[in-house]
């Protein structure tokens, strides 16, 4: 019988299933009212500073977790903190991606971000299992993306109406 070392195959800190599912959990569920909240702040507030807060604590979180990974509250926290953030950008796309590209296409635009999904899922696969084998690599990606999406968003003008542009071309 063969015998494998869950904790170095794995090359994860915690491998107590019953904390990660409690942090998965909470996760969720941070995510889930973090979506409202993160659209409620979008109607009182512009798109850009509320990006430029998603995008810096999505930085921090991605740089420094690794750091804090052999302390289980502050994993727990930085796990938390990464749901939110997800949430954040769930949260405001959809308005975001209404006022610039229409009401007619910008729910369209929005279903074509959940095909991100399961291509950036199919990426970590073979970055983690035939490039890296750690998962330090992902906090990194996460990171540099986060960065770069602070500089595309400095340049980003939410005033232009695309709906006026596509309805030309139809």
């Amino acid at each position: 019988m063969i015998s494998v070392n869950y904790k170095t195959y794995m090359k994860v800190e915690y491998t107590d299933d019953r904390f990660l599912t409690i942090i998965g959990a909470c996760g969720a569920i941070a995510c889930s009212l973090s979506r409202l909240i993160w659209g409620n702040v979008l109607e009182k507030e512009t798109f850009k500073p509320i990006y430029y807060c998603l995008a810096i604590l999505n930085c921090v979180l991605a740089f420094s977790i690794i750091y804090l990974r052999h302390i289980k509250e502050a994993y727990f926290i930085y796990v938390v903190l990464s749901y939110i953030v997800y949430g954040g950008h769930l949260g405001i796309f959809p308005a975001v991606a209404s006022t610039v590209f229409g009401i007619r296409y910008g729910p369209q635009i929005y279903g074509i971000l959940f095909f991100a999904f399961p291509v950036s899922n199919f990426i970590q696969y073979l970055l983690i299992n035939y490039i890296d084998q750690s998962y330090e690599v992902i906090f990194q990606i996460s990171g540099a993306m986060s960065i770069g999406a602070l500089l595309l968003v400095k340049k980003l003008e939410l005033t232009y109406d695309w709906s006026a542009r596509i309805r030309e071309h139809n």
